[in-house]
């Protein structure tokens, strides 16, 4: 019937395989004419001389072999059923805590930027304080230098003028920092922000809006502070 029967791959035709008809013939030349008679009328007959034919046979092994391997891949697939289908319901579970990790993610992380912005006030009141002490200190230092006489006249005016500023400068930052730090935190500093209002003046300071460093309260020609007598010294 068919000669050198080849499987082929999903999608090839039938054509592909070649008809051989001598094996079949060779049968039929060696029959008489009643035989013959016999098998046109019994189709069992002519059934079965088909199927003693060796490509018939092969077609028949090679049907049963891809039988037997499709049933043992279903079989195989049915037996990864319960594991693909946990499989699933872990991913959806990991997926569901992705997305609860994320938001808790997003509020620990707006917390910790409220509080590293926080922190960096916190930070800036305290550095804010260190400096005006210690421009206070240089302040008192060069005026007992001055009364030692280790420091000229000239120069210790000149000197002390600035570090009184500085000194006054750092001291009115220093008491207006807790009042940014609190505005800031309240509701109603984030509805002005929200508004685009601009904070007022601090109450006591001639600091106009957005002047976040403020002048002295004082004219700038002015000394702050006590300065020792120097009539003494002259």
């Amino acid at each position: 019937m068919y000669n050198s029967y080849r499987q082929t791959s999903p999608g090839v035709t039938p054509g592909n395989l070649t008809l051989d008809e001598n094996q079949a013939l060779g049968i039929l030349k060696h029959l008489d004419l009643d035989e013959l008679q016999r098998l046109h009328d019994s189709e069992g007959k002519l059934d079965d001389l088909v199927n003693d034919l060796q490509q018939v046979k092969s077609l028949q092994i090679d049907r049963e072999m891809c039988l037997t391997s499709n049933k043992s891949l279903a079989e195989f697939n049915i037996s990864r059923q319960p594991r693909f289908t946990q499989g699933i319901k872990q991913l959806a579970a990991m997926y569901e805590e992705a997305a609860t990790l994320r938001k808790s993610y997003e509020k620990n992380k707006e917390k910790l930027d409220f509080l590293a912005a926080e922190q960096s006030l916190d930070t800036t009141l305290a550095l804010l304080q260190t400096a005006a002490a210690e421009s206070e200190e240089n302040s008192e230092e060069l005026a007992d230098n001055f009364l030692d006489g280790k420091v000229d006249s000239d120069t210790f005016v000149e000197e002390y003028i600035q570090l009184r500023k500085k000194t006054h400068l750092l001291k009115v930052k220093a008491e207006k920092m807790p009042g940014l730090i609190q505005q800031q935190n309240s509701p109603a500093r984030a509805s002005r922000q929200n508004s685009g209002q601009v904070p007022g003046p601090v109450a006591g300071t001639n600091q106009a809006p957005g002047n976040s460093y403020g002048q002295p309260p004082y004219p700038a020609n002015t000394y702050p502070g006590a300065m020792p007598n120097l009539s003494n010294y002259r």
